[in-house]
């Protein structure tokens, strides 16, 4: 290894031939070994794209263009420079990511913690893949009081394969992914693009009439993907005491505030407190409520219904949009 670079020294009257030839080895050797060595090389020999092979940190370093700091292009053990997976490893127990495991994938089997080394050590640009191919559950643990995504740890289920990039303060999932899955965060992360999916999920929701309303049965489900919501109710009122005769609360998101818009959806029912020939429930803008709207013999336009009394039993299913 070497950093001597005194091909600059060479004079054709001032220095004697053997010391010249001397030079020019050392210089020839020191662009053979990429400026290898435990320290950056001298102030005066740094120029812009020249390469130094840090043996300290364990990393290939080349310098920027404006010849003011060094660029990470990856670990001196790399098999393929760039790649994102220049190679990999297999971790059984609890592990430190240091910068040398720069690009590559981990392969975890067992239920143990990846911490990381911190954000500023690690530099910006650092990536690794960690890959869960066991069936426990591996945990990615930021330095001390760093975070990952926002949170304190992440959770990598059995399965999964998730991306980690630090940004020199901080690490960031760049995505996650389970074989035949693919997963959203538990809290949205919104995107103004008309051509990006930036939420998926499921869930249930407890439909309801307020008041002092007891029930039978009161079960509700949802799907989200994007903006749109689709729902599904089944109530069964005891008594309705005090509750709506016209509306059921309780919708899992509300809906968006847009005058223009209408969400309608059919229903089933029996035991009704009056006898329609038609009913749907309808939800209007920035709400998560549906009224309860039909047609009656006696009015063949649609309007509020009080349709919800002791006994009744409503089912209906809805999609709708929401804010």
């Amino acid at each position: 290894m070497s950093q001597t670079w005194n091909v600059d020294l060479i004079s054709p009257t001032g220095t004697s031939p053997s010391a010249d030839i001397q030079r020019i080895i050392d210089g020839f050797d020191t662009l053979r070994s990429t400026w290898s060595g435990a320290s950056e090389p001298a102030a005066g020999d740094l120029v812009a794209y020249m390469y130094w092979a840090d043996t300290t940190s364990g990393l290939l370093k080349l310098r920027n263009a404006a010849n003011s700091a060094w660029i990470v292009v990856g670990t001196l053990g790399s098999k393929y420079y760039g790649n994102l997976c220049n190679g990999s490893m297999a971790k059984l127990a609890n592990y430190t990511v240091v910068a040398t495991d720069r690009g590559l994938l981990i392969s975890c089997t067992g239920t143990f913690t990846l911490t990381y080394t911190a954000a500023a050590t690690l530099g910006d640009g650092f990536t690794s893949v960690v890959r869960n191919d066991g069936t426990g559950v591996i945990t990615l643990d930021p330095n001390s009081a760093e975070l990952i995504d926002g949170v304190a740890t992440v959770a990598v289920q059995p399965g999964a394969t998730d991306i980690v990039y630090c940004d020199g303060s901080g690490l960031k999932i760049l995505s996650s992914f389970i074989s035949g899955q693919l997963a959203f965060p538990a809290s949205q992360n919104a995107s103004s693009n008309v051509n990006v999916l930036d939420d998926y999920e499921e869930g249930t929701w407890t439909p309801s009439v307020g008041g002092t309303a007891t029930y039978s049965t009161q079960l509700g489900t949802y799907t989200k993907i994007g903006r749109m919501v689709s729902v599904t109710c089944r109530l069964t009122i005891n008594v309705l005491g005090t509750g709506l005769t016209n509306a059921i609360t309780g919708l899992p998101f509300t809906s968006l505030a847009s005058p223009a818009m209408r969400w309608v959806g059919p229903v089933v029912w029996t035991t009704g407190a009056v006898a329609p020939v038609y009913v749907v429930v309808r939800m209007q803008e920035n709400s998560n409520q549906v009224s309860i709207q039909g047609i009656t013999a006696a009015n063949a336009n649609l309007a509020a219904l009080a349709l919800l009394g002791n006994g009744t039993e409503i089912h209906f299913t809805l999609t709708y949009e929401a804010a």
